[in-house]
């Protein structure tokens, strides 16, 4: 049981389509995604990446996750047991970010102009997706890397914020 005092309409919880702050309080409690805010100052911190690089050009970012982690269970799992949360896990949830949804409202903010492939991957949504986004590629199961077009100064927040949370596309199509 979650209880929050909140003066807004909760507008959603699915992360791509969050834009209202009361969403994003409550989705902030429920998801989470390879970095986050640290609380105190605001800097970006840990999540489920224990570790992340940054290559020397500043575009390509190589996270670790942590291991062991797992989804809740529910009944879209297999035996209804939630199953440790891979790479893939975040490739899929950007992926969703970069689709042309009327469920998703954040691309622009996002991914869009800022990683290696998204805008072709999102123009190429509006049909039948197809491939993959050119920057994201998942290494192992516990490493992904992120290729941005340019440096970016705020790319680690953009990634703190609940619409780059993984979600299991077990449940996505449950």
């Amino acid at each position: 049981t979650l209880k929050i005092n909140e003066t807004e309409q909760v507008q959603t919880l699915y992360p791509t389509a969050i834009t209202d702050i009361g969403s994003a309080h409550i989705a902030n409690q429920i998801y989470e995604g390879l970095v986050k805010f640290n609380p105190k100052d605001l800097s970006i911190i840990p999540s489920l990446a224990e570790k992340w690089t940054v290559d020397a050009a500043g575009t390509t970012y190589t996270f670790n996750l942590k291991k062991g982690v797992v989804f809740q269970d529910n009944e879209c799992f297999e035996g209804g047991k939630g199953r440790e949360v891979k790479a893939a896990d975040f490739k899929y949830s950007f992926e969703l970010l970069c689709t042309d949804s009327k469920d998703n409202s954040n691309f622009g903010a996002t991914f869009k102009d800022r990683v290696v492939g998204a805008n072709k991957f999102f123009e190429a949504s509006k049909g039948k997706p197809n491939g993959s986004i050119e920057g994201i590629k998942v290494v192992d199961d516990h490493t992904l890397t992120i290729t941005l077009t340019s440096p970016s100064a705020s790319f680690l927040s953009i990634l703190a914020s609940p619409a780059a949370s993984v979600v299991a596309k077990e449940a996505v199509e449950k």
